[in-house]
């Protein structure tokens, strides 16, 4: 999570901006004598820019992490209860997958994968595609498509629907 805010950080801006900006509207709009027009413009130029850079974001930080990585089918060989860096009661619930897979150097790798759920997301023996750096097999991890892309597709269809909406208001007016 900290690594997911960390890399965000100017798109956190922005939208702290943007929701500063609307409440100072707010408490003061005789003071910036703007009209609830502009204020709409901003709001959503501001909220929708901050969702789509977001979003694209996400997505070039995805192509990036990819490079340098190679993948292989690894087996699910047991589980772990709970997280190792979690010790809330809620973490003690759920079941990480221990994973075996042979590195393209010919090492067999053994690792938890970050994956966890309740019941458990795979079964035991269960095929799974890892992904791992070439230089650190040990730092792998259990591909998911649609999980990791889901929430920058998410953001960048609201950020676009959010500019959209500020181009026609704009044509509008």
């Amino acid at each position: 999570m900290r690594a997911l805010v960390l890399r965000n950080v100017p798109v956190l801006v922005v939208l702290v901006l943007g929701i500063v900006a609307i409440r100072t509207y707010w408490t003061h709009p005789l003071w910036l004598k703007a009209n609830v027009h502009q204020s709409v413009a901003y709001g959503l130029a501001l909220f929708g820019g901050g969702f789509t850079l977001f979003a694209l974001l996400q997505f070039a930080w995805q192509r990036s992490r990819d490079w340098g990585t190679a993948r292989a089918e690894g087996t699910v060989v047991g589980y772990r209860t709970g997280a190792p860096e979690d010790d809330s009661p809620s973490s003690a619930r759920l079941h990480h997958p221990v994973v075996r897979f042979q590195a393209a150097d010919g090492r067999h790798v053994t690792f938890t994968s970050a994956l966890g759920g309740d019941p458990p997301p795979f079964q035991v023996g269960a095929p799974v595609m890892v992904t791992y750096r070439i230089r650190e097999p040990e730092r792998a991890s259990i591909v998911t498509p649609g999980i990791s892309w889901l929430l920058p597709a998410a953001t960048l269809i609201v950020g676009l629907v959010l500019l959209a909406a500020l181009a026609a208001d704009l044509i509008r007016h």
